[in-house]
């Protein structure tokens, strides 16, 4: 079904009104990509699941908060970062963030990233530390600014670029890792 043919505002109407029908279709037209949001941000499917969980019951719960029909994919898309940072803070209230020193991130290679298909380089930001795969997420991704990451995440405005250096560095290294194994696996059955 293309979003062109999507009554976006009977959904709205419907799910203000707690129609079980509307809700279901809204659930099916952003629950995957929702679920891919949640998991960029989780250390683990089980807590994907809890954030993607929590996030929805926010979207059915503040319906009333669209604008407009047009607005409803950007107005979710939001909510469901805003639930995956709100979690990630929650899980750290205990463990605060470090600052390290900052670097200026700085790549000859740029063309590295060419290399991969996006489903592999988001495979490769998952096996990246949370704290850098948040900060990689909110900058790079959903692009927030430092500043807003700072604000958002209750850290220092050199923290959040520290991480995101730091992860840049870490993706370029699984990067040409997973670029030398490629580079071997087709070498081997070359024959």
């Amino acid at each position: 079904m293309s979003s062109t043919n999507i009554d976006f505002e009977k959904i709205i109407n419907g799910c203000l009104k707690h129609d079980a029908a509307s809700r279901k279709q809204l659930y099916e037209l952003f629950s995957k990509k929702m679920f891919s949001i949640c998991q960029r941000y989780s250390k683990s499917k089980s807590d994907a699941e809890d954030i993607f969980q929590d996030a929805f019951l926010k979207v059915y719960k503040n319906m009333h908060q669209v604008k407009s029909p047009v607005q409803l994919a950007g107005w979710i898309r939001t909510i469901f970062v805003n639930t995956s940072i709100d979690f990630y803070k929650r899980e750290l209230k205990n463990a605060p963030l470090e600052l390290s020193e900052v670097h200026e991130f700085r790549s000859s290679e740029n063309s590295i990233y060419d290399q991969l298909t996006y489903d592999e380089f988001l495979l490769l930001i998952d096996k990246l530390p949370l704290k850098m795969r948040i900060v990689f997420n909110l900058y790079s991704i959903e692009g927030y600014s430092h500043q807003e990451i700072a604000e958002q995440l209750d850290i220092n405005i050199g923290t959040s670029k520290s991480n995101l250096h730091d992860a840049k560095k870490r993706l370029q290294e699984l990067i040409a890792n997973s670029t030398k194994e490629k580079i071997q696996l087709t070498s081997t059955n070359i024959f």
